[in-house]
């Protein structure tokens, strides 16, 4: 399990899913979002104000879809990633400081030795790390990717 200020909550998590940039692998896909690009909110205090302690941490949350199966299945592959996640070296990269990501394993996944599956998440993790060390890409994942508007419930 990861440290709590090391998760992502659910209000961060849609703002992460709605505005961060997407990375795909062939077992995983990867939303990483940019913390410190956070406006104030309308009161005008940070919006990361309450993350203060954890400001310069990697926040990390694992999704695994109902198309993987039963949620015994979707469980033990979601622990599976988790625990591939927590013991890599580039978990702790400077260059993924304060960011979030959001890591999603298909249903390919759910046959992948854990081999293959720490393959797939070291090189999304690199990917990702690249792209925020360079200068002229940081600009891209300032702005929203695109706008999710939730359907309409039915009455």
């Amino acid at each position: 399990m990861l440290p709590h200020k090391e998760r992502i909550g659910t209000r961060d998590f849609r703002r992460d899913f709605e505005a961060g940039r997407l990375w795909r692998g062939g077992l995983l896909q990867m939303r990483i979002f940019r913390r410190e690009v956070l406006h104030e909110n309308a009161s005008g205090e940070n919006a990361s104000a309450k993350n203060a302690s954890g400001e310069n941490v990697t926040r990390a949350a694992f999704v695994v879809t109902k198309k993987s199966g039963k949620a015994v299945v979707r469980n033990r592959l979601r622990r599976r990633v988790r625990e591939i996640y927590r013991l890599s070296s580039r978990r702790s990269d400077a260059r993924l400081a304060r960011t979030d990501l959001l890591i999603f394993a298909s249903a390919n996944a759910i046959g992948a030795t854990d081999e293959a599956l720490r393959k797939s998440l070291e090189e999304l993790l690199e990917r990702a790390a690249k792209t925020l060390a360079a200068p002229n890409d940081l600009t891209k994942l300032d702005a929203p990717r695109r706008k999710i508007v939730a359907p309409k419930r039915a009455r």
